[in-house]
């Protein structure tokens, strides 16, 4: 069963530096098994759904391609649907 997850990449399309075009992004997290991929502006921001042993393997899998394909590491963080949500006050 697959879960909604958001990926944080952190320097990437920031002044200039770490240039990193979405539809590729897009493209790494697809490679690395993830579904329903979609990208917040150009902020390196990236919602997707994946199985948990897909979504543990990750965070690494895209630093590595990230390395190899444009030749700087940038960390992944990933946070579930649930971590993200907010208390409702009452």
């Amino acid at each position: 069963m697959s879960e909604m997850y958001l990926a944080l990449l952190r320097g990437i399309n920031v002044g200039g530096k770490n240039k990193l075009p979405m539809k590729d992004l897009v493209e790494i997290f697809i490679r690395a098994g993830c579904e329903d991929v979609r990208t917040y502006i150009q902020s390196g921001n990236v919602i997707f759904r994946a199985s948990p042993g897909v979504s543990a393997r990750v965070p690494g899998q895209i630093t590595t391609q990230i390395a190899k394909s444009f030749g700087y590491r940038t960390p992944v963080i990933l946070r579930t649907a649930e971590q993200l949500m907010v208390p409702q006050a009452n």
